[in-house]
C-alpha cells in the first residue's frame, strides 16, 4: 500500500470541502451544500483508493490523507507545517469567477515550490458549480500542470476518474522516490 498526503488549496468558497467530502465518500450526496461553512484552518479526511495501476503494470492500493486547507489568509501561520511531507496538491478554483492568478501563484509558491513537487504531482481542478465557465488565467509557472474542469453536479464519475488519474501520477512519484531511497540504503 502506498501512503500519500494530498493538499486541497485555493481561495475561500471554491468548493474544496465539497470535493474532499465527495472523494472520501464522507457524504452520500454530491454537489454543493446549500449553506457555506468555511473551513477553520485545516481539515483532514482519510480514505483508500484501490487498484491504481502503476507504470510497471502493478496494481496498488493508495491510502490518502487529504488536507482540506482553508483559503483564509489569517491561517497562513500554519501553512509551513501543513505543507510538510506533501505528496501532491489539488488546486481548486470556481469556473464561474475570474481566477485570481496572483493568489493561485502564491499557493503554488508557498506549497508546491517549497516542497519541490513536480508538475505531475499537482493538478488544477476548475469547479463548475453553476454551468458557467470563464477561461482561466493560469499563472505562467503553472502552465504545465494538468488543468481540467470538473462538475460534481452532472458528472461525479468524471470527477472521480480525473482524480484517480492524478492520484496514479502521485503514487508513481511516491513509489519511485521510495525505490530510490531503498537503493541508496543498499549501496
Amino acid at each position: 500500500m502506498i501512503k500519500t498526503k494530498l493538499l486541497l488549496l485555493g481561495e475561500c468558497e471554491q468548493g474544496k470541502s465539497t470535493l474532499a467530502n465527495f472523494l472520501s465518500e464522507t457524504v452520500a450526496e454530491t454537489g454543493q451544500p446549500k449553506t457555506y461553512k468555511p473551513t477553520q484552518g485545516c481539515r483532514i479526511v482519510e480514505f483508500e483508493v484501490k487498484d491504481l495501476k502503476l507504470k510497471s503494470g502493478r496494481k496498488v492500493s493508495c491510502e490518502v490523507e487529504m488536507w482540506d486547507v482553508s483559503g483564509d489568509p489569517r491561517f497562513s501561520g500554519g501553512w509551513p507545517a501543513i505543507a510538510k511531507d506533501t505528496s501532491g496538491i489539488v488546486f481548486v478554483y470556481r469556473t464561474d469567477t475570474n481566477l485570481n492568478a496572483k493568489e493561485m501563484e502564491g499557493w503554488y509558491n508557498n506549497f508546491a515550490d517549497k516542497q519541490g513537487l513536480a508538475d505531475k504531482q499537482c493538478v488544477i481542478f476548475g469547479n463548475n458549480i453553476d454551468g458557467r465557465t470563464i477561461e482561466p488565467n493560469i499563472p505562467y509557472k503553472m502552465n504545465k500542470i494538468r488543468c481540467t474542469v470538473i462538475d460534481l453536479n452532472n458528472d461525479p464519475e468524471g470527477v472521480r476518474s480525473e482524480f484517480d488519474k492524478f492520484l496514479t501520477d502521485v503514487c508513481i512519484s511516491t513509489d519511485e522516490a521510495r525505490d530510490s531511497e531503498e537503493l541508496k540504503l543498499i549501496n
